[in-house]
């Protein structure tokens, strides 16, 4: 499954988003491939915000289903969802 990443400005980060990403990454290796949010192919984006405040512009992922993550601790949730749908079962 092709995955769209977009960051946000990481103007205030209250955790290493990069550091997330990857093990995400490493978690779904060979069941998620990342690619730039620009891609089309991509039909989700997960979205990594650094802090609440959510300040990433989304407005040009509209039609596509983007999953937001806005803290450290969502990305367990994030890699059990994305399992899940790239496994038909979401």
């Amino acid at each position: 499954m092709l995955l769209g990443l977009k960051f946000c400005g990481g103007c205030s980060p209250d955790y290493d988003r990069g550091e997330q990403v990857h093990r995400l990454a490493q978690e779904l290796d060979g069941v998620v491939e990342l690619v730039s949010h620009e891609d089309a192919r991509a039909e989700r984006v997960l979205v990594v915000m650094g802090c609440k405040n959510a300040c990433a512009d989304t407005r040009s992922l509209e039609g596509r289903e983007l999953l937001l993550v806005h803290a450290e601790a969502e990305f367990d949730q994030a890699i059990k969802r994305l399992f899940a749908i790239a496994k038909g079962a979401y």
